[in-house]
């Protein structure tokens, strides 16, 4: 999301905000027209894909990415899937916000910040609508490995 941000050098990004708190706060410092807050909002939703197959992966045949995401997951090293196919079996049962997912620390920036998983799919709807944390569900489905976390949030 920095190479997004960065495209604004007038912007200073909060750094405690939330990804959509950013965006809005950007808006607002270069006061946009409502056109062209949609155009930027088109470039944001494409960065938040870019960004987590930059940090997860985009390859479905590569089981260290599957293992990451476990590992985010709160999946421990003693019970990690040794699959392809586990690891996936393992994913589907997991509702988390992909939002939240993509504004946690880095993998690579040392330990692993666990997800908040949200216990059913009714839960993490309920969240995403009160926080308004959509993941550009049409975007993200290009991706390999992100197309296993899409959840119908807007039925």
């Amino acid at each position: 999301m920095d190479t997004f941000f960065a495209q604004y050098p007038t912007f200073t990004r909060p750094s405690t905000s939330g990804l959509l708190d950013c965006f809005k706060a950007l808006s607002v410092s270069q006061a946009w027209t409502p056109k062209d807050e949609e155009d930027a909002k088109i470039d944001f939703r494409t960065a938040m894909v870019q960004e987590f197959n930059t940090r997860y992966g985009t390859n479905e045949k590569d089981l260290e990415s599957w293992r990451n995401l476990c590992r985010v997951f709160g999946i421990g090293e003693d019970k990690m899937p040794g699959s392809i196919k586990k690891c996936k079996k393992e994913i589907a049962k997991i509702h988390v916000n992909l939002v939240d997912l993509i504004e946690l620390p880095p993998p690579s920036s040392g330990p692993v910040t666990a997800a908040r998983i949200f216990p059913t799919l009714k839960a993490l709807r309920k969240y995403t609508k009160r926080t308004k944390k959509y993941f550009p569900r049409k975007e993200a489905k290009a991706g390999g490995i992100l197309k296993n976390l899409l959840r119908n949030i807007l039925r």
